[in-house]
């Protein structure tokens, strides 16, 4: 996806801007989810391990030690390894999301200058392609827009 704002197509922004907020969203719950679940197996193997070591011992080990021992466990550190992976995962979506704030944002300035004829100045250069849409094209499409996104929700 392209998080860059077109400047000449602030509709169509918009439109992805919506897809794109449901998606990543969509996403970050279900990574955390993941998160969530991972550090509760987490936890579970560590209680494991903790009871192994504590019925398997002659002596009375100390809690140091038993942390130690839990700690240099091949299947935990695995576990703990796939954990850190699951998380940094979700901080890279969470970082989309930010993204898309400060997106959504811009394209709320943009519209409001849009609206206010910032655009209309002599200033700012429209290519040629923009300036022959006419009207009626414009409005094509958006609505062909918004109808690929509305069949794009219809099918999750």
């Amino acid at each position: 996806m392209d998080f860059k704002v077109d400047f000449y197509d602030l509709g169509k922004c918009w439109v992805e801007q919506v897809d794109m907020v449901f998606e990543y969203g969509e996403k970050l719950v279900e990574l955390e989810l993941q998160k969530n679940t991972k550090k509760d197996k987490l936890e579970e193997l560590k209680a494991e391990i903790d009871l192994d070591i504590r019925s398997n011992s002659d002596k009375k080990p100390t809690e140091a030690a038993i942390l130690s021992m839990i700690i240099t466990n091949p299947n935990y550190q695995e576990q703990l390894s796939s954990l850190y992976e699951l998380d940094k995962e979700y901080r890279k979506v969470k970082n989309i999301c930010n993204v898309l704030e400060t997106r959504r944002k811009a394209l709320d300035g943009l519209t409001q200058l849009y609206a206010a004829g910032y655009f209309s100045s002599k200033n700012i250069e429209i290519p040629e392609e923009i300036k022959t849409k006419t009207q009626e094209e414009q409005h094509a499409q958006l609505k062909d827009g918004n109808t690929k996104r509305r069949l794009k929700r219809a099918m999750v």
